[in-house]
């Protein structure tokens, strides 16, 4: 598995943090992203550093647990 970036672990929290608000028919995973990206683009400079570095963070983990990874699409 690759290494979430910064916008993939917000978008992940954006969903945990909001899923109820999509329970029921109609609503569709594809909305929620679009207001997640939303969110995610007006986000004040100090909160994406957090994301960037959590994401960097996990990118570290990932070169641990799997040395030999390479990305092949």
């Amino acid at each position: 598995p690759r290494p979430r970036n910064a916008w993939i672990l917000y978008r992940s929290w954006y969903y945990e943090n909001h899923k109820e608000e999509f329970k029921g028919p109609g609503n569709k995973m594809g909305h929620l992203s679009k207001l997640a990206a939303r969110e995610w683009n007006s986000l004040p400079q100090e909160d994406r550093l957090y994301w960037d570095l959590r994401g960097v963070a996990e990118g570290l983990a990932h070169i641990q647990k799997y040395p030999d990874y390479k990305y092949r699409p």
